[in-house]
C-alpha cells in the first residue's frame, strides 16, 4: 500500500512539473512582449547602459596596451597577457574571442532595441503619451550611439589603420544592424570594407546626434533629464552626466575623424566642445594630477555611474603598480617615456620612480604607470 501510495506522490509530482515547464519564467518576458510599455523600453535602455561597465575595463582596456610598443614586461613578470605582449596568440585566444563575442553581444542589444522602435507605430497594444516618445526618442539616439562605439571599438582592435587610399580595398567588420538571434553561422555576414566599417559608424553617430538633440527640443527641463535626475544615483562629476548627451556623440565623432586622418574635422569637433566652456581645461598642475589619480575634474564629458560596490570590477592598475605586492608586469619603455621632458606635468602625473629588482638580482632605477585608482573601468571621455 505504501509502495502505491509514493508511486502516485511521484506521478502526480511529475504531471505538476510538467505543466510548470509550460510556463514563461518568472523573470523573462517574450521577445515580441519586450518592448510595448514606457517602462519595457528604460529597462532596456538600463541593459544597454549596462554593457559599459563590462565593456571598458579589465582585458578590453588591458589587452592593447600590453601588446602595443608603450610598455615591456619584466624579467620575472606574471605571464599575465604574455601571448598578446609576446605576439605569440592564436584566434582562439580567449581574450581575443572575449573582446570580439562580446561587443558583438552588445551590438545585438542594441540592435533589439532600435528594432523594437522601429515598431512601435505597428503595435496597436503599445499606447505612449508624446512626452515617453521623446524618451524613446533619447533612448534610441543612445543606442545608435552605442552601436558606433562598440564598431569603432572592434575597427581599431581588428583592422588595419584607416587609409582613405585603400579603405575600400581593406577589409572591415561584418556589420550586423538587425536582430536576427535564428541566423545559422551559414548565414553570418561576411566582413565588409573598412571604408563602409567606417560610414556605417558615422551614420550611427548622425542618427544618435539627430535624436538626442530633437528630444532635447522637446522635453521640458531637458538638461535634468539626461544628467541623471531621473535615476536614482548620480555619481557623475557635477559638470558632466552618467548620459550620453549630444557632447558624447560629438566627443566620439572627433575621435573616429582622428583615426580616419580627418584632422580638419578631428579638430573642428574637439575645438567645438573646447570653445563651448562647459568642460574647462585643467590650467594648473594639481587639478591636473586630480583628472588623473580621482577621476575629478571640470574636463569630463562623460562618466558612467556605479550604483554599487559590484559596478567596480576587478582592479585594472595592478599589474603596472604592483598592489597588492610590490611585484609589477609592465614597466613603460624608454621610448615612451622619452616623449615627456622633465618639466612636463604629464610626466610627474603619469608615472613615478622606483627602484625595480627583479628575481635574477638586476635592479635598475625605472619609471612605472602610476595609475593610483585600482579600478579605471568607468568610460570617461576626456578632450
Amino acid at each position: 500500500m505504501k509502495k502505491i501510495s509514493m508511486i502516485a506522490l511521484t506521478i502526480l509530482t511529475l504531471g505538476v512539473t510538467s505543466c510548470d515547464m509550460d510556463k514563461m519564467p518568472y523573470d523573462a518576458v517574450p521577445t515580441e512582449e519586450a518592448l510595448t510599455t514606457i517602462v519595457g523600453f528604460e529597462e532596456a535602455r538600463a541593459g544597454i547602459y549596462s554593457v559599459y561597465l563590462g565593456l571598458t575595463g579589465g582585458s578590453y582596456v588591458l589587452a592593447p596596451e600590453v601588446q602595443a610598443d608603450a610598455f615591456n614586461a619584466v624579467a620575472d613578470f606574471s605571464n599575465k597577457y604574455g601571448e598578446l605582449h609576446r605576439w605569440t596568440f592564436e584566434s582562439t585566444n580567449s581574450t581575443v574571442e572575449t573582446i570580439w563575442s562580446n561587443y558583438y553581444a552588445a551590438i545585438g542589444r542594441v540592435n533589439f532595441f532600435i528594432d523594437g522602435v522601429g515598431k512601435i507605430d505597428e503595435n496597436p497594444e503599445i499606447e505612449l503619451t508624446e512626452t515617453q516618445r521623446q524618451q524613446i526618442n533619447v533612448y534610441e539616439g543612445e543606442a545608435y550611439f552605442t552601436r558606433a562605439y562598440c564598431y569603432f571599438y572592434l575597427a581599431t582592435l581588428f583592422c588595419r589603420d584607416y587609409d582613405v587610399a585603400t579603405a575600400a580595398s581593406t577589409p572591415g567588420l561584418p556589420l550586423q544592424v538587425k536582430y536576427e538571434p535564428k541566423l545559422s553561422a551559414t548565414q553570418y555576414p561576411g566582413r565588409s570594407s573598412l571604408e563602409d566599417t567606417y560610414k556605417q559608424i558615422l551614420e550611427d553617430l548622425e542618427e544618435a546626434e539627430e535624436r538626442i538633440e530633437t528630444a532635447k527640443n522637446g522635453i521640458a527641463d531637458y538638461d535634468r533629464y539626461i544628467n541623471g535626475a531621473y535615476v536614482t544615483v548620480n555619481t557623475a562629476p557635477k559638470n558632466c552626466g552618467n548620459y550620453i548627451t549630444v557632447d558624447v556623440v560629438t566627443a566620439l565623432k572627433a575621435r573616429v575623424a582622428l583615426q580616419m586622418d580627418d584632422y580638419e574635422n578631428a579638430a573642428k569637433y574637439a575645438g567645438d566642445l573646447v570653445n563651448s566652456n562647459r568642460y574647462p581645461l585643467s590650467n594648473t598642475a594639481t587639478d591636473f594630477e586630480s583628472v588623473w589619480k580621482n577621476d575629478k575634474g571640470t574636463e569630463t564629458i562623460w562618466q558612467i555611474a556605479m550604483t554599487s560596490a559590484d559596478d567596480a570590477g576587478v582592479p585594472l592598475g595592478t599589474i603596472f603598480i604592483g598592489y597588492p605586492t610590490t611585484k609589477k608586469d609592465y614597466i613603460p619603455t624608454q621610448t615612451l617615456i622619452d616623449l615627456y621632458n622633465e618639466k612636463d606635468i604629464r610626466l610627474k602625473t603619469y608615472f613615478g620612480k622606483y627602484h625595480l629588482t627583479v628575481s635574477s638580482g638586476n635592479a635598475a632605477d625605472i619609471y612605472f604607470f602610476n595609475k593610483r585608482e585600482f579600478d579605471i573601468r568607468i568610460n570617461i571621455f576626456h578632450l
